[in-house]
């Protein structure tokens, strides 16, 4: 009676991927920064200044996305303001052709600044940005309208998600 190899190989290579995979998912306390106690505590205490009453689209996304970041709970007592300000610019990426502008870069930059709403003194300030691209079809209007909102709302989000980034950041390393 002898040994069949190749029954071992196709049982090893049946078994180890999901053998790794119970050691990863058991293994691994990974645990996203937003379900940290400390993290959700730290975004109950900020409220959110108000925008402009003149904003653009891509500016109710960003806001919008900014207040699902913050605290669902209205009780707690806010210790700080969150204040921004966002700007868009757009850059062309290709040229086609017949000179005409084929792809288009938005970037989308934001300042803000955590203040201490006892004082109005600033504890963080910064200034982060997003990048995103959207094509321009010649003969589909529309279609070129959509693909330049969603990139726009592309950039707002992933704006905010990095403005949060930074402010949890930011009080690992100080006392807030």
């Amino acid at each position: 009676m002898s040994f069949n190899y190749k029954l071992l190989v196709l049982v090893v290579n049946f078994f180890t991927p999901y053998v790794l995979l119970v050691f990863i998912i058991t293994g691994c306390n990974l645990e996203a920064i937003y379900k940290k106690k400390e993290t959700r505590d730290l975004f109950c205490f900020i409220e959110l200044d108000e925008p402009q009453s003149n904003f653009n689209l891509y500016e109710v996304t960003f806001y919008n996305a900014l207040k699902l970041k913050l605290c669902k709970k209205n009780n707690t007592n806010k210790t700080f303001l969150l204040t921004w300000n966002i700007k868009k610019s757009t850059k062309e990426l290709i040229t086609a052709k017949n000179t005409s502008i084929s792809r288009y870069e938005v970037i989308l930059t934001s300042k803000f600044y955590l203040l201490k709403k006892t004082d109005s003194t600033i504890i963080y300030a910064d200034e982060t940005y997003s990048k995103a691209a959207h094509n321009v079809l010649e003969d589909e209007l529309f279609s070129t309208i959509t693909s330049e909102r969603a990139s726009d709302n592309y950039a707002a989000t992933n704006l905010v998600d990095r403005i949060f980034n930074k402010i949890y950041l930011f009080s690992q390393h100080h006392q807030l």
